[in-house]
């Protein structure tokens, strides 16, 4: 049975409506996503998610909509398997906002991305699960001496001094997308109409966020990266309260660390190379201005 034939099994079974046709379409990086006609002559979003993960996003979903973050609506959750579900989000205006880096739109796209992760970071955090790898500074710094005890001693030396580095001033974690990239931001016009792949939210470092999209765009779009740290950093955080790029740079060495040790051997790859980018990023900032 295929993926559509098994979703269509589903809907029938479980919402009594018929799906006409399905297609591919861009939500996030890797799950399996399909635009959905209904019978009805409604339009939704199906991705086919681990259990859990549907799970964490149905709780995620909600308590970000609460607090103001623009998130696609989940209409329904079907179990498909003991191990997976698919979720039917209803569907959303707009395309991914990775699609206009390197377009004239994309200074005033990286001010709006900013203030709607100003939006996320200003939730309750008390609603959303701790990642305890970034609770603290003593449980940062543990936690990347663990992940990365099997690099090359250089690099393992130079992840260390970038957790230390984050660990030296205290934080209280804040709400955390996890991958706060642009392949996870819709936009319409000039408008942000939703964040998606929510399956990662939790209490984090208040700068995981902010680096880690600042990473992407450094590693995947590097002539826009300079011109788009401002704009993005001024949205996020404003003029006076922005942190400096080295230490963006170290949270971003942390945060690449956790997920190339728990990555699935088929994508660590792409994560150690962005872990070399951050590291290179942090050799370069400190080289500009002191961390501070």
């Amino acid at each position: 049975m295929t993926r559509d034939d098994e979703l269509s099994s589903l809907v029938a079974r479980r919402l009594g409506t018929e799906v006409l046709a399905t297609s591919s379409v861009g939500w996030g990086f890797s799950a399996v996503t399909l635009r959905v006609r209904l019978s009805s002559g409604r339009h939704q979003i199906a991705q086919l998610r681990a259990r859990p993960e549907a799970l964490s996003i149905v709780r995620a979903t909600r308590s970000l909509r609460a607090c103001g973050v623009p998130v696609p609506y989940v209409a329904h959750v079907l179990r498909a398997t003991d191990e997976s579900a698919w979720i039917l989000f209803e569907e959303v205006a707009g395309d991914v906002a990775a699609a206009r880096l390197g377009s004239a739109a994309e200074v005033g796209m990286a001010a709006t991305i900013g203030s709607t992760l100003a939006v996320v970071q200003a939730c309750s955090a008390s609603a959303f699960t701790p990642d305890p790898a970034w609770v603290d500074g003593r449980a940062l710094v543990a936690s990347v001496q663990r992940w990365s005890q099997d690099a090359e001693a250089p690099v393992r030396a130079a992840v260390v001094a970038s957790s230390e580095r984050v660990a030296s001033r205290s934080w209280i974690p804040a709400v955390s997308h996890g991958d706060f990239a642009p392949v996870n931001v819709l936009m319409a016009g000039s408008a942000v109409t939703a964040l998606i792949d929510l399956a990662d939210v939790r209490r984090r470092h208040p700068l995981v966020d902010a680096a880690w999209h600042l990473l992407i765009v450094r590693h995947h779009h590097p002539a826009s990266f300079a011109g788009l740290v401002d704009p993005f950093l001024d949205g996020s955080f404003g003029r006076a309260g922005r942190p400096t790029e080295a230490r963006l740079a170290d949270v971003a060495v942390a945060r690449a660390a956790q997920l190339a040790s728990g990555s699935p051997f088929i994508g660590r790859a792409h994560l150690y190379e962005l872990l070399s980018t951050a590291l290179a990023w942090v050799a370069a900032a400190l080289r500009e201005a002191p961390h501070n």
